[in-house]
């Protein structure tokens, strides 16, 4: 058990500094949680075509979810970080992932 310990620890060090190299350190638990579904949801091509919160919601587990204006404020903080992109204008839920 100890040795899983300091295996999880080192790989959060890991992450903790990608996170502050890339300029995310930012990101908030909830903001990661939101991009790694629409990672999920969006699969090869990157086009999270139709990415509601509705269609989150039928995502992920219940116990998971983040509240629907957390949901749109991870949106926005994604956007803003330029790690997603509005595939189209306006309020459309079509968005592209800079991978």
């Amino acid at each position: 058990m100890p040795s899983d310990f300091a295996s999880y620890l080192a790989l959060l060090r890991l992450v903790d500094d990608a996170s502050k190299d890339l300029g995310l350190s930012h990101l908030t638990a909830s903001d990661k949680h939101v991009l790694l579904v629409m990672t999920e949801f969006a699969g090869k091509n990157h086009v999270a075509g139709g990415f509601t919160y509705a269609k989150y919601c039928d995502l992920v587990e219940q116990d998971e979810v983040v509240s629907r204006a957390q949901f749109f404020k991870s949106l926005d903080r994604l956007l803003s970080a330029n790690i997603i992109m509005r595939k189209s204008p306006g309020r459309k839920a079509n968005y592209l992932l800079r991978v």
